[in-house]
């Protein structure tokens, strides 16, 4: 599975003032973002989502493997 495979964990947040919402410009539910390991938001997703799905699986890879190459020019 995508989740154990790359060792995913979702955080979940709860936000009653809405303070969540505006600052990163939620504008539908469920709204996940995809975040990479130095906290940056790489991807965005409105909409409920079979996070086990091909279509998923693709788009996280696709990310992950942009963000690294993007990483590795900035060590260079």
């Amino acid at each position: 599975h995508l989740i154990d495979t790359y060792n995913i964990h979702f955080p979940i947040v709860h936000d009653p003032t809405d303070y969540t919402r505006d600052i990163y410009e939620v504008t539908g539910f469920p709204f996940s973002y995809i975040v990479d390991q130095g906290g940056r938001i790489i991807g965005r997703v409105i909409g409920a989502y079979d996070w086990e799905s091909p279509e998923i699986e693709a788009l996280v890879k696709q990310l992950l493997t942009h963000q690294s190459s993007k990483n590795h020019e900035r060590q260079n």
